[in-house]
C-alpha cells in the first residue's frame, strides 16, 4: 500500500480516525489505542484530531514479536476496576459505536466471559469483549497468537450479538481499500 494502512485516507481522515472516533463516541472508558509499527508517524496523525474524550495511547515497541505483545501492552495498562475489555481493530472504519454500545450493555446483563460481534451469517467479527476473568488467558498469549482460539473455546457460552455486515469492513489490503473507496461512492462492497 506504500504506507501504514491506518494512515491510508478515508473521509478525509486517516483510517485509524474512525475506529477512534467509534470507541471515543461509545461508552467504555478508559480508551487506550495500542500503536505498533509507525508508531510515531501514527500519534502524529490521529494525537491532534478531536474526540469526545481523552484517548490514550500506548507505543508497544515489541511490535515485531507479534499481536500477542500488543494485546498484553493494553491489559497491562487496564486499571483494576475495569471489569471486561473491547477490542477492536484500528483498520476497520465502519464499525459504529452503537456496535460496541450493544457489546458492553449484552455484557452489563449476562456478564458472560466473552461477547463477540457476528455477520448476518452468524460468524465471527469484530468488535469482541473479553470478561477481566479472561485477561490471564489473553496475557499468556505468544508470538502472532490473538484471542481467536479463545474465543472458539468458549463459543458455545460466548454472547453473540449481530452487526451489520456493511460495517464488518476490515481493510487488509489494496483491495479491501479500493473496495471500501468504491462503497463510499455508493456502491455495495462488502469486505470480510
Amino acid at each position: 500500500m506504500g504506507k501504514d494502512k491506518l494512515l491510508l485516507p478515508y473521509r478525509g481522515r486517516p483510517l485509524l480516525a474512525h475506529a477512534l472516533q467509534c470507541m471515543a463516541d461509545s461508552p467504555v472508558s478508559p480508551i487506550l489505542c495500542v500503536l505498533g509499527c509507525h508508531a510515531d508517524e501514527i500519534l502524529a496523525a490521529v494525537n491532534a484530531l478531536p474526540f469526545p474524550r481523552e484517548i490514550r495511547y500506548l507505543v508497544n515497541r515489541d511490535y515485531a514479536s507479534g499481536r500477542a505483545s500488543s494485546l498484553l501492552s493494553g491489559l497491562l495498562a487496564m486499571p483494576e476496576q475495569c471489569e471486561g475489555a473491547v477490542f477492536l481493530p484500528g483498520d476497520m472504519p465502519l464499525l459504529q459505536a452503537a456496535d460496541v454500545g450493544a457489546l458492553v450493555e449484552r455484557f452489563e446483563r449476562t456478564r458472560a466471559p466473552i461477547v463477540v460481534a457476528v455477520d448476518e451469517a452468524g460468524e465471527r467479527a469484530h468488535p469482541v469483549l473479553f470478561a477481566r476473568r479472561l485477561f490471564p488467558r489473553l496475557a499468556a498469549l505468544e508470538g502472532d497468537e490473538s484471542g481467536q482460539g479463545i474465543i472458539r473455546e468458549h463459543w458455545d457460552s460466548a454472547e453473540k450479538v449481530p452487526i451489520a455486515g456493511t460495517r464488518v469492513v476490515d481493510v487488509d489490503t489494496e483491495e479491501d481499500y479500493r473496495r471500501l473507496l468504491v462503497d463510499e461512492k455508493g456502491e455495495h462492497a462488502r469486505i470480510l
